[in-house]
Parts: C-alpha cells; structure tokens; sequence
C-alpha cells in the first residue's frame, strides 16, 4: 500500500517569499501558492490604486506604475506554474488575455454582448481550472511540488527518526552485527 505524503500547507508569507523568490516560468505552482499569492496581488494593486496611481503625472505615479508592472509580471509567473501543475501548457493563458482584449476593445459594438459572455465564459473556465489538484506524478513540466518533500520541511522528533533507524536495522535479515 503506497502512502501519499504531502508537504505542509503553505503558510501566506511563505507563498509571498517563495513567488517573488522564483521568477522562473519553469516548475510547478501549488493551489496554496497561487490563491495566497493572487490574494496578496489583489491587496497590493488596490493599495497602490488607491495612494499611488493619479491621473496627474508624478514621481508617485510613475512609482505606481513600475509596482503593478511588477505585480503584473509575477503574478503571471505564478498562473503560469499553476498551469503547469495540472499538466496545461501556461500559453494558454494568451488565448485567455486575447479573448478578454478583445472583448474589452470590441463592447460598444453590437456583437459586444456576445463576446463579453464568451470572455465571462473564459474567465469561469480559468477560475476552475486553477482549482484542480496537481497529481502525483512527475509530469514535463517537473516534479510536484505538493508531494516532493524536502528535510528543510519537516520536523521529525529525534526519538521518532532513531526508533525507525533501530527497527529498521533489526529487522534487517542482512545485518550479523546483532
């Protein structure tokens, strides 16, 4: 019987530090890595909506500016790993900015309608879509980051960790130093 172990849920800074410490398109984003993160993203770009952006050029405009560029790019990273979890190509995700370009840029015509519900319609498909679980398995994009587990991650007690090394030595059929 094979026993699945997963590594500790993320913790919210943890996510933070692991996404901005990554910037690399390459790997695998777990759910916790990519809800935290587009929460802390969502948080951040109303802050700097708010006491940042003006419609008078400024020092402080252009500042908010370079931080949702920023945004912008990691959280486009993150989205792309996610992907990759579930065994999707992250370009996808092009289709999906061109869909809801194109809907913007087109809504005052008279088959507006019609592509805003197609754009909601992509919307609701990438919101499920980031809600599967990543398997198991290794797939082209990496291993899983959900059930590769490093040291660094768990903490074992001493008595536990020595109790398993003496078993697992005693009942070794191999070993006559016993």
């Amino acid at each position: 019987m094979e026993t699945n172990i997963c590594a500790p849920v993320l913790s919210p800074i943890k996510t933070i530090k692991t996404s901005f410490c990554n910037p690399s398109f390459r790997g695998r984003s777990r759910r916790s890595e990519f809800w935290w993160f587009s929460l802390f993203v969502i948080v951040l770009s109303y802050l700097n909506e708010t006491f940042f952006i003006s419609p008078k050029w400024s020092a402080l405009s252009i500042f908010g500016i370079v931080i949702g560029l920023v945004l912008v790019y990691f959280e486009l990273v993150v989205s792309f790993r996610r992907f990759h979890d579930i065994k999707l190509s992250g370009w996808w995700l092009i289709f999906y900015a061109i869909i809801n370009m194109i809907s913007l840029h087109f809504r005052q015509l008279e088959f507006g309608p019609i592509l805003k519900w197609i754009s909601s319609i992509s919307n609701f498909v990438i919101f499920i879509a980031f809600m599967f679980d990543g398997k198991n398995v290794r797939n082209k994009y990496g291993i899983s980051p959900k059930y590769s587990i490093s040291i660094e991650d768990v903490e074992i007690d001493n008595n536990v960790l020595s109790a398993i090394t003496n078993d697992k030595i005693s009942n070794n059929p191999n070993n006559k130093n016993i």
